[in-house]
């Protein structure tokens, strides 16, 4: 599970606090496809990179310690994310587990094509394509916690903000990213998220 913010400026958001994406925005950042570069890390490239295709609940106003029946009026809509993890980078403390950095590098954790207001995620599947075979199949109703569950947890930690994203993790099947792959991830009544990564 990831917890990311779109881009916070003033005048992006509408009266209502809900999050608003500019033209700039949506053709850059939630863009149906474009290409995903990846960048050195400590002097060499990142060889083994693992996709996880997930749903990620946008949030649409501020809170914490939300109720799950309140939830609903905390969630702007839904949208897809691929979770890239830098695998390799996972264990190189022993002591310590190196999630954050292994998720945060630059182009990691893209999201979109759009932010989907007016659907049902336990009805949502979460489908992977890799150069065009499926790899993953999974209904959202499958995982351990339900979005809404997801998002009264994290709300117990952390104060959410209007334009936050969580990712609510994958599904078995989740696997390396071969050099010049095209990944789609397809929820239906959310869209296709396709990247090629070089």
């Amino acid at each position: 599970m990831l917890v990311q913010h779109v881009a916070e400026r003033e005048g992006n958001t509408s009266a209502d606090g809900r999050p608003e994406t500019t033209r700039a925005e949506s053709d850059h950042r939630l863009a149906d496809r474009f290409e995903l570069e990846l960048g050195l890390v400590t002097g060499r490239l990142v060889r083994f990179r693992r996709w996880e295709a997930e749903l990620g609940v946008v949030i649409g106003k501020q809170g914490r310690n939300i109720a799950l029946a309140d939830v609903p009026h905390y969630v702007f809509g839904y949208t897809c994310v691929n979770d890239i993890t830098a695998v390799e980078l996972l264990k190189t403390d022993p002591s310590f587990a190196q999630w954050t950095r292994a998720k945060s590098f630059d182009g990691f954790g893209p999201f979109g094509p759009v932010i989907a207001t007016d659907v049902k995620p336990a009805r949502m599947v979460v489908r992977t394509l890799v150069n065009g075979k499926e790899r993953q199949n999974y209904p959202v109703r499958d995982m351990i916690f339900s979005p809404e569950q997801l998002v009264s947890l994290v709300s117990r930690d952390l104060t959410l903000s209007a334009g936050d994203i969580i990712s609510c993790g994958t599904s078995v099947g989740a696997g390396p990213i071969p050099a010049g792959a095209l990944m789609d991830v397809v929820i239906d009544g959310v869209g296709t998220l396709s990247n090629r990564y070089i």
